[in-house]
């Protein structure tokens, strides 16, 4: 009988060899994800408490300023007829009011008495 080791039993060894090689690296990884899987954890709750907070903040944030301004119909009205604003127009008549309507060109009975409640409540019509 001989003393050397015989080819299977050289197999045999280097399959045990590759063996204990494999599990001690399924160890370390297995130890790696167990190190680091808290610190993932807490990235992703990082990540969903910031998302909660943009959405919060979209929710929270008020519209934008807007750019235009509106000018109401008497606004309008009175800017054809040279008179810049309702603070600048001085108190007139209704006479004078109908002639200030049928120079801006409106006709229509609805929008000539809006007009006139409009212009009376802004202290534009004498009594």
């Amino acid at each position: 009988a001989s003393a050397s080791p015989s080819a299977d039993d050289k197999r045999k060894a280097e399959d045990e060899a590759k063996a204990a090689a494999l599990a001690a690296e399924k160890r370390q990884a297995e130890a790696i994800e167990a190190a680091t899987k808290p610190l993932l954890d807490k990235i992703a709750a990082m990540g969903t408490k910031i998302e909660d907070v943009k959405a919060a903040a979209f929710h929270a944030s008020a519209a934008p300023a807007r750019k235009t301004v509106t000018i109401s119909p008497l606004g309008n009205l009175l800017k054809k007829n040279g008179i810049g604003s309702l603070e600048e127009a001085k108190p007139m008549s209704v006479l004078e009011f109908n002639k200030l309507l049928d120079d801006g060109g409106i006709k229509n009975a609805q929008q000539r008495i809006a007009m006139k409640i409009s212009a009376s409540s802004a202290g534009i019509l004498a009594d």
